[in-house]
């Protein structure tokens, strides 16, 4: 492997380090030691340093280097829960087998009311309270028939 390779390699391994020189020369610097180890190159270390480092910065910044490493995927739009969705969120909860027992009753209904908690996070304070009140009475409802 020469110079041209592992500066090269240094350059396109990490794309998040464009702006980042000190940190992209450390990589290179570790490349080449990892490479001077394998193939047991005879010359000076020092020189051999100086040029990579130069080459290093000759080299294009790859297109795919241009990625803000700040940046946050788009988070998707909350909607709310459906009174069908709702119902089902409840319903597999509660579609466990059961004994008719109160304390399974509910384990069951703690199960449905995480899956409506996952299900309404991220909306807004009164989107998010209408729907859990309309899950709690359907949860309060079917805990009731499966305790009866």
């Amino acid at each position: 492997m020469d110079i041209e390779a592992i500066a090269r390699q240094a350059r396109e391994t990490i794309p998040g380090l464009e702006g980042d020189d000190e940190r992209l020369q450390q990589h290179a610097l570790r490349l080449l030691s990892a490479a001077r180890s394998r193939e047991g190159w005879e010359e000076d270390d020092q020189a051999m340093r100086e040029r990579l480092l130069a080459r290093l910065l000759e080299l294009p910044v790859p297109a795919t280097a241009s990625v803000d490493r700040n940046a946050s995927p788009r988070q998707p739009v909350r909607t709310v829960p459906t009174d069908a969705q709702i119902e089902s969120l409840v319903g597999k909860a509660f579609s466990a087998p059961s004994d008719g027992s109160r304390a399974r009753a509910a384990v069951l209904a703690g199960r449905a009311w995480l899956n409506v908690k996952q299900a309404t996070a991220g909306l807004g304070f009164w989107q998010r309270w209408r729907s859990r009140l309309r899950a709690r009475r359907l949860i309060a409802r079917r805990r009731r028939e499966l305790e009866h």
